[in-house]
């Protein structure tokens, strides 16, 4: 099975197996092999994952993952584009996805395998059999370097540790106010760009067009406050039909500063009461917000989907994984 990765029963045998050897053989292994364990004891399938080792609420934030319920017409390639991670490591978190709709899959957004753990294995041991970092594995997991595993238990191998801690991919901005770095979002619906930001024929763009199946769910790329929805145009961007706002960062005054929208949706998966009455309604990356409609200036079931920074719109092609700089 790709993604599973598995030690001796005997530590001592697998600290001699390690000793000799080389590390660029052990990396190459790794990644050429989606984190499969070498020697006889691969496992064909993966246990159900048991309880987690002690943590600490000291522990730096661990990698972040995201329960994604998979829909009709997904597939692990558009899971991959959306999220900006390999199919590997997809697969090594979630062996045995079928890909049918309803079925829940958690997503890394850091590019890793994964160890299935017998119990009793110590997060030292399996550091040095991949001649990486403890604290690497540590950190990814929300574990202390001493932690013991249980058994069935899931441990997340990183192949690298964003400097942001959320994705390998930034995003950098330059505004009058100053500099912006963020970490790439997601993108909030998979399909082909079918119209860019900026002036065209058309007019002035304020965002990018996804053209995606009608009805499928819209995610939230990023943590924030659905702070409004309207079923009329938006006051920023005539011809958007039913849209949706999401505030991600508030300055100092407590006003957006960076927001999303999303324009098209044919229905909302937020409570529009709380919506209406100001309060707003708290969301989390990766859940879904609307779903991709046909309304207002519109030839064609897709999203429209806008950022916007300090006031100023922003083409989202900088802000989405793997669009590019």
């Amino acid at each position: 099975m790709r993604g599973v990765v598995s030690m001796a029963d005997d530590t001592k045998a697998l600290k001699r197996a390690v000793k000799f050897r080389p590390v660029i053989l052990i990396l190459v292994m790794l990644v050429l092999t989606g984190g499969r364990a070498w020697g006889a004891d691969l496992r064909s399938t993966a246990p159900t994952p048991g309880a987690q080792a002690e943590t600490s609420p000291s522990l730096p934030p661990p990698m972040p993952v995201v329960r994604y319920v998979v829909e009709k017409g997904d597939t692990l390639w558009g899971l991959s584009r959306q999220w900006g991670v390999s199919v590997e490591c997809i697969q090594a978190g979630n062996p045995d996805a079928q890909m049918m709709p309803g079925e829940v899959l958690e997503i890394p957004r850091w590019e890793c395998r994964v160890f299935w753990a017998k119990g009793g294995e110590l997060l030292t041991d399996l550091a040095d059999y991949l001649r990486m970092p403890a604290a690497d594995i540590a950190r990814a997991n929300r574990l202390r370097e001493d932690a013991v595993f249980t058994p069935g238990q899931r441990v997340w191998i990183p192949l690298e540790v964003p400097a942001n801690g959320v994705c390998r991919e930034e995003a950098y901005v330059r505004t009058p106010e100053g500099d912006h770095w963020y970490a790439r979002f997601p993108w909030p619906a998979v399909g082909c760009v079918s119209r860019e930001f900026g002036s065209d024929g058309l007019g002035r763009h304020h965002g990018i067009d996804i053209a995606a199946p009608f009805g499928h769910g819209i995610i939230c790329p990023r943590d924030g406050w659905v702070v409004e929805v309207g079923n009329n145009d938006s006051p920023t961007s005539p011809g958007l039909g039913t849209y949706i706002k999401v505030a991600h960062e508030f300055d100092e005054a407590g006003n957006p500063m960076l927001w999303t929208i999303y324009g098209h949706v044919s229905g909302f998966n937020v409570a529009l009461g709380e919506v209406a009455s100001g309060v707003g309604i708290r969301v989390r990356a990766g859940d879904v917000i609307g779903y991709v409609g046909n309304n207002g200036r519109s030839t064609g079931a897709h999203l429209h989907f806008e950022v916007w920074l300090r006031g100023r719109p922003q083409d989202p092609l900088n802000f989405l994984v793997g669009a590019g700089s």
